[in-house]
C-alpha cells in the first residue's frame, strides 16, 4: 500500500497556543514517495500522522481512540456545528481506493422548539466516494488487511507499545515451534527426561506437587519413629533371658509346691494337695490360654488396622494425584478450546491472502518482472499458502484429537475419584470397626472368670481345698509357712517376666514397624532425587527452547534483538519480552533516533512476513543520523522539527 494524497479539513483545528500555526487544513501529494515534512512544533506534523492513522485504524498517533479532533474556540471548547474530515488516496496493488472519514457534531431540534440542540457526535464514511455505513467501510478495509496487525506497520513506536505478552506472541508466530527432537538433539542430558504424554508445564505441575507430597512424608517419619522409640519398654532383659528366667521360676514354683505338700501331707491328705495342685493348674493353665487367645486376637487387630491405614494412605495419595490430574486436564480443555479459536482465525486470515503487488517487479531495479516469472512467484506463492493452510488444519485435527483424548481421560477420572472416595470410605469405616473391635477385646481380657468351665474348676477347687482343711490340724510346721513365702515371692517373678515378656513382644512388633518405616524413607529419598533430576532436566529443556527460540526470531533482524526468557532468582526459567537495539534496552536509556532505526528494523521484518506494505510515519526524525538501508522497500515520512520553519515544508521522492 502506497499513500497517494492526504487531505485534511478541520482535522485537530487550531491550537490555543498562540505560537502554533495549524491551521487544521492540509493536502498532503506524496505520489507514493518518500515525503519529509519540516515545520516547527506546533505546525501540525503529528496531527498529519494522526490523521492517516485515524482513517485507516480509528484511533491517533499516541493509540487513543478518544482525542480532539475538531477546531476549538478561544475557550478550549469545539465550535459550535463544527465538523472535521480526512481523506486519502491509496495505491493498492496497483489500484487506487479513496477513503474518507468526516466527524461532526450532531443538532437535532426538539419538538415545539425552533432551536437546534447539540447531542453528541456522528461519523460518516465513503469508500470510492460512495457513503457506506461504518460496519461496511470497516469490512471493506478488513478484506484489504488485517487491522490488528498492520496497525504495527505505520508507526516505528507502535510494536514495542504493545503488553510485553501481546508483542511476544508476534514474535512467536515469526518461527515455527521448536520440536522436542530438537531440543534433545541439542541437548543431550533431555534424553533421560521423561513427559509421560504430558507438556512441559504439566509435567512441572505434577513433579512439584509430588515433591511436596514426598517431602511432608520425610519429614513425618523422623517424627513418628521417635514417638515409636518412645515406648522402648524399661527393662533391660532381652525376650529370650525372660522367657527363659520364666521357665526356671515355674520350675522353682513347682518345686517349692511338691515340698510344701510332702511336708503338709500324708495318705488320704497327699491325695487331696495332690488334686489341688491339679486343678490350680488347670486354673492357670485356663487364664493363660485365655489371655493368649485374647491378646493375638488383639495382635491380628493391630496388623489388620496398620495395613488398612497404610492403604487408606496410598489411596489418599492416588486420589490427590488423580484430582490434580482432573485439573489440568480442565485447562488443557480450555486452552485447547481456545487454541482451536485461534487457528480457525488464522485459517481464515491465510485464505483471504492475495498475492503480494511488490512480487511482480525486480526487487533490485525496480523494473516488471516477465510474465513467466510472475506466474511462478504466483503459484510459489500459492504453494505457501496452500502448505500453511495444511500445516493450520493438521494442527487443528491433532488437537481436536488431544481434546477428544483429554475429555475421555476427564470422564474416566471422574469415576475412578468417585471410587477412589468410595474405597477410602469404606476402609475408614473398616479401621473405626478395629477400634470398635479392640475396645470389645480389651473388655474381655478379665472375662475369663465369667466362664463356665473355669467356674466348675474353681468350684472343683474349693471343695478339695474344703476337704483338705478339714483333715488337717490347725497349726502349720514353721517350714511349710518359710516355703509358702518363698512361693509368694516366686510367683511375683512369674507375674513379673509375664509382663516383661508381653512388653518385649509389644517393642518387638513396634520395632519391625521403625524399619518398615526407614524402607520407606530410603525409598522416598530415592524417589524425591530422582522428581529433583526431572525438575532440573524441565528448566534445562526450557532453557535450551528459549535459547533456540531467541537464535531463531532474532537471526530475523538486522539491529533489534529480543530477550524472550528470563530466569527468576528462583532459578525458574519465565517468559518475557523484551527489546534490545543493538544490546541497549527499549525501556531504559535508548535514545529517539535509536528507536526509531529499531522501530523501522521492526516494522521492516513483520511487513515482510505478513506480505505487506504500508507508509510509514516517523515522528521527531530530525533525531536520526542515517536511516538504515531497507531491503524491504517502504514508503517513508519522515516528521521533522526544525525552528525558525514557520510554516510546514514538504518535499517528496
Amino acid at each position: 500500500m502506497k499513500l497517494v494524497e492526504l487531505s485534511l479539513n478541520n482535522f485537530k483545528g487550531p491550537s490555543l497556543n498562540p505560537d502554533h500555526t495549524w491551521t487544521g487544513n492540509f493536502t498532503l501529494s506524496a505520489n507514493g514517495e518518500d515525503c519529509k515534512l519540516v515545520g516547527k512544533n506546533g505546525s501540525g506534523k503529528t496531527a498529519i500522522a494522526d490523521a492517516f492513522i485515524w482513517l485507516l485504524f480509528g484511533e491517533d498517533s499516541k493509540g487513543q481512540s478518544e482525542f480532539d479532533l475538531l477546531p476549538l474556540t478561544p475557550e478550549g471548547e469545539e465550535e459550535d456545528h463544527s465538523q472535521a474530515s480526512v481523506e486519502a488516496v491509496l495505491e493498492v496493488e496497483g489500484e487506487e481506493i479513496r477513503l474518507k472519514k468526516t466527524y461532526k457534531q450532531k443538532w437535532v431540534t426538539p419538538r415545539g422548539s425552533n432551536t437546534p440542540e447539540f447531542d453528541g457526535h456522528t461519523t460518516d464514511y465513503e469508500f470510492d466516494e460512495v457513503p457506506v455505513q461504518k460496519k461496511e467501510f470497516e469490512s471493506k478495509l478488513e478484506d484489504l488487511f488485517d487491522p490488528e496487525r498492520l496497525r504495527l506497520l505505520v508507526d516505528t513506536r507502535k510494536f514495542n507499545d504493545l503488553h510485553w505478552e501481546k508483542r511476544r506472541a508476534v514474535l512467536m508466530d515469526l518461527v515455527e515451534e521448536v520440536s522436542r527432537e530438537d531440543i534433545v538433539e541439542k541437548e543431550s542430558q533431555l534424553k533421560a527426561l521423561e513427559l509421560d504424554g504430558k507438556d512441559i508445564d504439566e509435567r512441572r505441575k505434577q513433579l512439584k506437587s509430588r515433591a511436596s507430597e514426598i517431602d511432608k512424608e520425610l519429614d513425618e517419619i523422623p517424627i513418628r519413629i521417635d514417638q515409636a522409640k518412645k515406648e522402648e519398654p524399661e527393662t533391660e532383659e532381652d525376650l529370650e533371658g525372660l522367657q527363659s528366667k520364666l521357665e526356671d521360676l515355674k520350675g522353682d514354683k513347682k518345686e517349692i509346691e511338691e515340698k510344701i505338700a510332702d511336708l503338709k501331707s500324708s495318705g488320704q491328705e497327699a491325695e487331696l494337695r495332690k488334686e489341688i495342685g491339679e486343678l490350680e493348674n488347670e486354673i492357670e493353665d485356663f487364664e493363660r490360654s485365655w489371655e493368649k487367645e485374647i491378646e493375638e486376637k488383639l495382635d491380628d487387630n493391630l496388623d489388620e488396622r496398620r495395613q488398612l491405614e497404610r492403604v487408606v494412605e496410598d489411596k489418599e495419595a492416588e486420589l490427590k494425584r488423580k484430582r490434580l490430574r482432573k485439573e489440568e486436564l480442565e485447562d488443557k480443555i480450555t486452552e485447547g478450546e481456545e487454541r482451536i479459536e485461534e487457528l480457525g482465525e488464522d485459517w481464515k486470515e491465510l485464505k483471504a491472502r492475495s498475492f503480494p503487488e511488490d512480487k511482480k517487479t525486480c526487487p533490485t531495479c525496480g523494473q516488471k518482472l516477465p510474465e513467466e516469472d510472475i506466474e511462478e512467484k504466483r503459484k510459489e506463492f500459492r504453494r505457501e499458502t496452500a502448505s500453511k493452510l495444511s500445516e493450520n488444519e493438521e494442527k487443528g485435527r491433532k488437537l481436536r484429537a488431544n481434546l477428544e483424548d483429554w475429555e475421555e481421560e476427564l470422564s474416566e477420572l471422574g469415576g475412578e475419584i468417585e471410587a477412589l472416595q468410595s474405597e477410602i470410605e469404606d476402609k475408614e469405616g473398616e479401621i473405626k470397626a478395629t477400634f470398635n473391635r479392640e475396645d470389645e477385646l480389651q473388655g474381655r481380657l478379665d472375662k475369663y472368670t465369667e466362664q463356665e468351665e473355669y467356674q466348675d474348676l474353681r468350684e472343683k477347687l474349693e471343695e478339695k481345698r474344703s476337704e483338705l482343711e478339714e483333715g488337717q490340724d490347725s497349726e502349720a510346721p514353721e517350714k511349710v509357712l518359710s516355703l509358702q513365702e518363698e512361693l509368694s515371692q516366686v510367683e511375683d517373678g512369674i507375674e513379673w517376666c509375664r509382663d516383661g515378656i508381653a512388653e518385649l513382644k509389644a517393642y518387638q512388633k513396634t520395632l519391625e514397624d521403625i524399619e518398615e518405616l526407614k524402607a520407606k524413607e530410603d525409598r522416598l529419598t530415592t524417589e524425591y532425587e530422582e522428581v529433583q533430576n526431572q525438575l532440573r532436566l524441565i528448566d534445562l529443556y526450557t532453557e535450551t527452547k528459549a535459547n533456540m527460540l531467541e537464535e531463531s526470531i532474532n537471526k530475523k533482524f538486522d539491529l533489534v534483538s529480543f530477550k524472550l526468557f528470563e530466569r527468576q532468582v528462583n532459578g525458574k526459567v519465565v517468559p518475557t519480552c523484551q527489546t534490545l537495539v543493538e544490546g541497549v534496552s527499549w525501556d531504559s536509556t535508548l535514545n529517539n533516533g535509536a528507536m526509531v532505526k529499531g522501530g523501522l528494523d521492526i516494522v521492516e521484518t513483520l511487513g515482510e512476513y505478513y506480505g505487506v506494505k504500508l507508509p510509514v510515519w516517523i515522528d521527531n526524525a530530525e533525531s536520526v543520523t542515517g536511516l538504515p538501508d531497507l531491503v524491504y522497500d517502504l514508503q517513508l515520512i519522515e516528521l521533522i522539527v526544525e525552528e525558525g520553519v514557520e510554516e510546514l515544508e514538504v518535499s517528496c521522492e
